[in-house]
């Protein structure tokens, strides 16, 4: 993995995308679930997580092992190669979508752990995602050093994909000899969490994003299931870097470049549907007895395609350049991570865009609940109201850097341990 600020190179290992072939197959697979994924989209909702036959089908496309190295199993597919698939899965389903993307691109930075932890989580015998769970530059757990790691305690919001995961990510702060604090990122096995079904919101409802704890209240962790915050976000790692250029870029641009899919997908659902009507309604207090007709009609698919075209490109444009500069040992600064979160986070803003006029166009009958474009647009608010995607904090941050000031994204400067 790439510093945010030096480039992290190591020449003993090939510096390459992922093999073209298995990213055209699995998207390719993943299209063709796309009629499931809209017909099942409801229940998800319902339910609270996806569906155990999806999660499934998914793992055995290997849609999971997108971002596990090719030493274990997997394909070490780049966040270009990958977009396009969590986009295809978000057009079906969006909660669905988001524990994929979640998981998955997560899953690059495991290998930041020692080759022992990413043993074990890369079980070639488990089926589903691999990591899911909360961390933060402060916590949000408490953890103790003892003999040969940590004991663990806290509990972790936000930890989506819970259900289906064989480890969990929770970061937790340590109190220091010298009484400084700092914080650590710990991998716990499923078997020794319990989550606590306490997701209950606006959209994204089947994203499974619940509260997890520890079943005995306080947890040893090995070391060798532990690192440092400001190692993981330095670059630093205990053992080489698995074979592919995805693991030269920093976690910052992996998810970043990469979230963008949730609302590209979710703006092309939206699209899908009203053009799948316009033929069938007549426009109220109009003559209109087909919305094809309408003039309004024909500006209102301009500007829709028009603005998806400026997403694609966004999108495009993020990967390329991050994929890239890896490739090529280029550092990456605080500005060129910042410069990713800004344009991502107006490109899913722009999405909703999309979206909301998709509604608006859609007439009285899209707030039925039966109607799928109103989950649609509960779904794009929590893409465009997460904390990686504010899109005014982003453009400060950006601002900052480009006027010359800190960012507030700088690595933790904590002192090591």
């Amino acid at each position: 993995m790439m510093s945010t600020t030096t480039a992290v190179a190591t020449k003993s290992v090939v510096r390459e995308p992922g093999l073209q072939s298995e990213a055209d197959r699995i998207l390719a697979e993943v299209k063709a679930m796309l009629p499931k994924l809209r017909e099942e989209a409801p229940e998800v909702e319902q339910l609270g997580r996806p569906i155990q036959s999806t999660i499934e089908m998914l793992d055995k496309i290997g849609v999971f092992k997108m971002s596990v190295p090719v030493e274990y199993g997997g394909y070490a597919l780049t966040p270009g190669q990958m977009v396009p698939v969590f986009t295809e899965i978000a057009r079906g389903c969006g909660s669905t979508a988001w524990v994929t993307w979640v998981t998955t691109a997560g899953t690059q930075w495991m290998t930041a752990y020692s080759h022992k932890l990413q043993a074990e989580m890369f079980d070639p015998d488990w089926v589903g995602p691999y990591q899911s769970g909360a961390m933060n530059k402060g916590g949000p757990g408490v953890a103790r050093k003892v003999e040969g790691g940590y004991m663990l305690s806290g509990k972790w919001p936000w930890a989506s994909g819970c259900y289906y995961t064989i480890f969990h990510t929770m970061g937790a702060l340590v109190d220091a000899p010298d009484g400084t604090k700092y914080p650590i990122i710990c991998q716990v096995p499923h078997e020794e969490i319990d989550i606590i079904d306490d997701w209950d919101v606006l959209g994204m409802r089947g994203s499974s994003s619940n509260t997890i704890t520890l079943k005995k209240g306080e947890v040893f962790v090995p070391e060798y299931r532990v690192i440092q915050t400001q190692d993981l976000f330095s670059g630093k790692r205990p053992e080489p870097a698995p074979a592919g250029v995805l693991y030269d870029i920093n976690l910052i641009q992996v998810t970043t470049a990469t979230f963008v899919s949730l609302g590209l997908g979710l703006a092309k659902a939206a699209i899908d549907l009203f053009e799948e009507t316009i033929g069938t309604r007549g426009i109220t207090f109009t003559n209109y007895k087909s919305q094809r007709e309408a003039p309004v009609t024909h500006l209102q698919l301009g500007e829709l395609y028009s603005k998806l075209l400026a997403v694609e490109a966004i999108a495009a444009e993020n990967c390329r350049r991050v994929e890239s500069d890896a490739a090529n040992g280029v550092a990456q600064t605080p500005l060129d991570n910042s410069r990713t979160r800004c344009a991502t986070a107006y490109a899913v803003s722009v999405c909703d865009e999309i979206v909301n006029l998709c509604l608006r166009a859609t007439g009285a009958s899209g707030i039925k609940s039966s109607y799928p474009i109103q989950r649609i647009a509960r779904d794009i608010k929590p893409v465009i109201m997460h904390g990686q995607m504010n899109l005014e904090t982003a453009y400060e941050d950006y601002g900052r850097i480009l006027a010359g000031l800190p960012g507030f994204q700088e690595p933790p400067k904590a002192k090591a341990h």
